[in-house]
């Protein structure tokens, strides 16, 4: 079952490309998008990652941390990154999937995440849970119309 806006966001402790430790705690005073998506390198979640790349300005002018999450290993996540020129980690929640199970995203019979962007704020709060498998542009979208709620994205 997916967060519901208004609880607190589950602890994590996942793998960047170069195997340091991200955690939530990795980004003090910061708003947190989390941005899962199924597998690196297929054409979906491509376009979505190069959609957030596009925005990546506007997610540092709203003081947020941009954290794609995949089953993918640390390494395919990292090559993935490398490939799309990202300035926000890719990182992987392979094997135990558990930060996909404990945000609600996990697919059991699917052996991956949906592609679902949850928005944490400062203060570990989850604001907006953002379900959509096809259109990738509103995911980036969508976690900065929540930022903007929040006061915090440019227009």
């Amino acid at each position: 079952m997916a967060l519901e806006p208004g609880t607190p966001a589950p602890p994590f402790e996942l793998l960047a490309r170069d195997r340091s430790k991200v955690t939530l705690e990795s980004y003090p005073g910061k708003h947190i998008v989390l941005a899962f998506y199924p597998l690196a390198f297929t054409g979906g979640c491509t376009s979505e990652m190069t959609a957030f790349r596009t925005y990546t300005d506007s997610f540092e002018r709203a003081n947020a941390q941009v954290l794609g999450i995949s089953v993918d290993s640390w390494a395919a996540a990292g090559e993935f990154e490398s490939k799309l020129g990202l300035e926000f980690p890719l990182l992987s929640d392979f094997p135990a999937n558990r930060v996909g199970r404990d945000y609600g995203v996990y697919n059991e019979t699917a052996g991956m995440h949906g592609r679902t962007t949850v928005v944490i704020d400062r203060d570990g709060i989850v604001r907006s849970v953002h379900h959509d498998a096809r259109d990738f542009e509103s995911h980036p979208l969508h976690a900065l119309d929540t930022l903007r709620a929040l006061g915090e994205a440019p227009d």
